[in-house]
């Protein structure tokens, strides 16, 4: 059991340290490409949203 939490604890720990790594790579991006990936992120959601209206 021990071995269990050590080893959720080491994944968890990379998520977070993973995580804080992409937020440092965006932030460091030009404002240009923050709205390009917002305006491409906006079409999946987009096309998501479509593909659930035409299967319900």
């Amino acid at each position: 059991m021990m071995g269990d939490r050590r080893a959720e604890q080491q994944i968890l720990e990379r998520v977070l340290a993973d995580k804080e790594q992409q937020r440092r790579r965006l932030a460091g991006l030009p404002f240009e490409e923050k709205v390009a990936i917002v305006r491409r992120l906006q079409a999946i959601a987009a096309a998501a949203a479509r593909s659930r209206e035409q299967s319900g």
